[in-house]
């Protein structure tokens, strides 16, 4: 009778377990589909500016609103992962010189 018992949490744990690990396959594959590479969200945000602004060069500290996630907790991306994205869609960084009181600032501009 005690073994009756075992094997049935047995059997029941096991299928526990694999009901858990196809939800979070099915959580891991959503998210995978969820999310759009740095690149194409790059991309987008940068369509959404006026040309003006563009014109003006692009910082990191605009952009990074921009491209934090909508969910509680996220973050946004590295600036180095940033930086690798503006040069594939063709920016090139650029130190702007505004005076001696004030910082020397990186800009992108499109080139």
């Amino acid at each position: 009778m005690y073994s009756a018992y075992v094997n049935s949490l047995r059997r029941y744990s096991e299928q526990r377990n694999a009901e858990q690990a196809a939800g979070r396959a099915t959580e891991v594959a959503e998210a995978r589909t969820r999310l759009a590479p740095l690149r194409e969200r790059l991309a987008r945000a940068l369509q959404q500016i006026p040309e003006q602004v563009l014109a003006d060069g692009i910082t990191w500290e605009m952009m990074r609103p921009r491209l934090a996630g909508r969910k509680r907790g996220s973050r946004s991306c590295h600036c180095g992962e940033w930086g690798e994205a503006m040069r594939a869609l063709g920016y090139a960084p650029r130190r702007v010189y505004s005076g001696v009181s004030q910082p020397v600032k990186m800009r992108w501009f499109k080139g």
